[in-house]
């Protein structure tokens, strides 16, 4: 496990946050729809159910324009979050991008590509597991494994007793909370050489313990020191009510009839794929 920082000048580097917002209800309210944008249509099935959004929220897209594809198909671990970011600002109303869910947020860039490419018939050539022959699937929504949060969800469920008698509150990352760990990266990297991604990621989603907001870099220490049973606690009170999608198709092989889980990756043909010609056998 990452050792612990403390070096109190080390803290520094990384600003203070402002108080966060501990009423979701109480977050900025987005900009109107703007009556110019045609064809933005109401996105359905998000994993979030808008319940950690203002009261009456609606976010609404529309399918991709041109110049939005040829972005996304130059997508790369380097330009990823830049990128989509972008393409969902233009292409996205009712809510600002940095408020989004992270996991709304990748639902939303399947959304937009099932909506741009929606006629039926669109099949994407897979090489098939189990009958080890090559197949086809068609791209839909309805094949993404997606964990969504209980309509009747209880907030109570934000706040976690731990068994060394702590109080944490917590919350589902956002769009900007990805913004604070690459900052944070950015800032202790080289402090931390055996940085863990799983500990930066809780540090990221707790909001407050026992009612105090620390700097980032205090909440990691915090859960790197945590006895095994504690962090146990915690990290299965977070997963059993998080919500999220895998990038992943359960698709039917139509050679053998078998389903098989596709990793659907951000590649060129996903976000501009090429239509089969009446030539093409």
């Amino acid at each position: 496990m990452a050792g612990k920082i403390v070096d109190e000048q080390e803290k520094n580097v990384e600003q203070k946050k402002p108080g966060r917002e501990r009423n979701p209800a109480a977050a900025s309210i987005p900009a109107p729809t703007s009556p110019s944008e045609p064809n933005m249509i109401e996105v359905e099935g998000l994993p979030s159910r808008c319940l950690f959004y203002p009261s009456g929220t609606i976010i609404r897209a529309r399918p991709l324009k041109v110049i939005e594809v040829k972005k996304l198909s130059t997508l790369n671990e380097t330009n990823a979050e830049h990128v989509i970011n972008d393409v969902i600002r233009r292409a996205t109303t009712g809510i600002a991008v940095e408020d989004l869910l992270v996991a709304d947020k990748l639902y939303i860039v399947f959304w937009l590509r099932s909506n741009t490419y929606n006629e039926a018939g669109y099949n994407v050539d897979f090489h098939c597991n189990k009958c080890q022959q090559d197949s086809s699937y068609e791209f839909s929504l309805d094949n993404l494994e997606v964990k969504y949060v209980p309509e009747n969800f209880n907030m109570e469920k934000l706040q976690i007793s731990l068994p060394n008698g702590k109080e944490v509150e917590w919350s589902h990352p956002r769009v900007k909370d990805e913004r604070k760990k690459a900052k944070f990266r950015a800032s202790f990297a080289a402090l931390i050489p055996d940085l863990d991604e799983d500990i930066l990621s809780q540090a990221v989603n707790i909001q407050t313990i026992d009612g105090e907001d620390l700097p980032l870099i205090d909440k990691y220490n915090w859960i790197a020191e945590l006895d095994a049973k504690t962090y146990s606690k915690l990290i299965t009170e977070m997963e059993e009510n998080d919500c999220g999608i895998k990038p992943i198709l359960n698709v039917v092989c139509k050679k053998c009839g078998g389903t098989a889980p596709v990793a659907v990756t951000f590649q060129d043909e996903f976000f501009l794929p090429r239509y089969k010609t009446s030539t093409d056998s």
